[in-house]
């Protein structure tokens, strides 16, 4: 799997990046990708099982913080680590996907940024030219 593709951003509190690609649904599967090399080395997670992601939001940056929040939300509140996330069905304030890792073993997985949540500060979900673009910022 190739790196993650992502800029860091400074904050005095908080951590951020932005990402592009040119589809978004690429977008989502960048933030995502971007999301989880700051959680922890996903190349050190082994795509064991997974599991189905299904969130909504009334725009596209709600539906971005939504879908890197269920992210989070199924790490902590499941033990996972995960290496890799597919963007499935996205349209209509909707996305489906799936995230393929395992359970979260200390001995073998190695933790790189803790995050408490992922924030609607400074967000942003868009179109600049043929690019699509979003930056988002973590609670740290």
């Amino acid at each position: 799997m190739a790196a993650p593709s992502y800029r860091l951003l400074e904050h005095p509190a908080d951590l951020g990046f932005e990402v592009q690609a040119p589809s978004l649904s690429g977008l989502f599967a960048a933030a995502a990708a971007a999301f989880l090399d700051i959680l922890w080395d996903p190349a050190g997670i082994a795509p064991r099982e997974h599991l189905a992601i299904e969130v909504s939001g009334e725009d596209l940056p709600e539906l971005l913080v939504a879908f890197l929040g269920e992210i989070l939300f199924l790490a902590e509140a499941r033990g996972f680590g995960f290496c890799r996330i597919a963007v499935g069905e996205l349209a209509g304030g909707r996305l489906a996907g799936q995230a393929w890792g395992e359970p979260w073993d200390p001995q073998r997985h190695q933790s790189r940024t803790v995050v408490k949540a992922v924030t609607y500060h400074q967000i942003f979900v868009g179109q600049e030219g043929e690019a699509w673009r979003a930056r988002v910022f973590l609670d740290l």
